[in-house]
């Protein structure tokens, strides 16, 4: 074993801050602030009762997803996942100060004609890159009901761990208690050893 300082602690980092208007691009993706017209887009997939099913929560119908929109151009905590070959937008990731000094929350929705292709991965890996190499947060977590396969796919693909496994601590809108697992990455974990 090799002494030294790991190569990420090299990284000149900026004080933390607010969530702030942030403009990510990946290989096929750019992660952008909402714009107004976006809404329309956000409503085809957060309208759909499968993407509802894990967070019903979110906007159904026009008027709170004009709303979600429009609080999010203001003050961004969620960010338009949208194609950069052509434009199409496909989801959204959610990336924003949670309880605790220097720590942000990680979350994703993508639309069901583009799930199954990385995106969520993909822009997730982006926004941890960021957290950790340029915004200097020392955590980042993120949630989803066991029963969300994919997420759970996609949070173990990032190398996150999962700390917690709360049993029917998340109380539905319809009165359902429901379990949540919870994961987190810290500073020192990035890049994850052996990550793709």
């Amino acid at each position: 074993m090799s002494g030294g300082i790991s190569p990420h602690r090299r990284i000149r980092k900026r004080p933390y801050t607010r969530p702030i208007s942030l403009s990510l691009r990946t290989t096929r993706l750019h992660i952008r602030p909402f714009e107004h017209a976006d809404w329309l887009d956000v409503y085809a997939y957060l309208s759909l009762p499968a993407v509802r099913f894990f967070i019903p929560e979110w906007p159904e119908t026009e008027e709170q997803t004009r709303d979600f929109v429009a609080k999010n151009v203001d003050e961004p905590r969620e960010y338009a996942l949208v194609r950069r070959d052509g434009g199409a937008l496909v989801g959204h990731v959610s990336f924003g100060p949670w309880f605790g000094p220097k720590t942000h929350e990680l979350g994703w929705a993508v639309a069901p004609p583009h799930q199954r292709h990385g995106y969520a991965t993909e822009a997730a890996r982006a926004l941890l890159s960021y957290a950790f190499e340029t915004a200097g947060l020392h955590r980042v977590i993120a949630t989803c009901n066991p029963k969300n396969t994919a997420s759970v796919r996609v949070m173990e693909k990032l190398h996150m761990r999962r700390e917690a496994h709360f049993r029917r601590g998340h109380l539905q809108p319809d009165g359902r208690w429901i379990d949540e697992y919870f994961y987190a990455l810290l500073e020192d974990e990035w890049p994850p050893t052996g990550a793709s």
